[in-house]
């Protein structure tokens, strides 16, 4: 698979998972942005919105859970891994998410 295959797979699935403006993964604002197939790696953009945020306008813990939850399904269906479900997810956060537009780096 190339770069370019794998990046029109994970296009692909995204349209697929976020079709639904009532689901989750419709209103996560998240963008494929590269990916290396040979890392088998891949980077989005997650453009916050004030109902992703929490009583001092950081980004909810919630919601950075869900937007890696999204991001991580993404590239392993970019790669024909499926299909996808989350059995356990461990986060530290270190600081709060202040900003509007985040990097979000799967590997």
């Amino acid at each position: 698979m190339t770069n370019q295959e794998f990046f029109d797979k994970i296009i692909e699935y995204h349209k697929y998972c976020s079709g639904d403006p009532d689901l989750l993964e419709g209103r996560l604002g998240i963008e494929p942005l590269e990916c290396d197939i040979e890392a088998q790696t891949a980077d989005y953009i997650y453009n916050a919105v004030r109902w992703h945020r929490n009583d001092y306008l950081g980004v909810h813990g919630g919601t950075i859970a869900a937007v890696f939850d999204y991001t991580m399904a993404l590239t392993l269906g970019g790669q024909g891994v499926g299909p996808i479900g989350t059995v356990n997810m461990s986060l530290q956060y270190l600081r709060p998410a202040m900003g509007d537009k985040f990097r979000v780096h799967t590997e």
